[in-house]
């Protein structure tokens, strides 16, 4: 069985999060961990997180590095060697 690490930038996307990222982890897949690149947003998305899914690790970048620079700083903390940028 193949393993994953799930990258997830968000900037400010708390509604986003709120209505998509359950399904996400809700997945029954055993081997996968979810990684949020938070680009220093302002809108309570980290305390979010932490709050309803502490499984999560999540990543408070000090500025926003938009998309790639995000996904690049998330992937050197994957645990995984298969890496899904959503």
């Amino acid at each position: 069985m193949n393993s994953f690490s799930i990258i997830i930038v968000n900037w400010n996307g708390l509604d986003h999060l709120k209505r998509y990222l359950p399904s996400v982890v809700a997945s029954n897949y055993e081997a996968f961990e979810v990684i949020i690149a938070d680009n220093d947003s302002s809108d309570q998305s980290i305390e979010w997180v932490k709050q309803e899914f502490p499984e999560i690790k999540v990543i408070a970048l000090d500025q926003n590095y938009f998309f790639a620079g995000g996904n690049n700083r998330a992937s050197k903390i994957a645990n995984h060697e298969w890496l899904v940028f959503l």
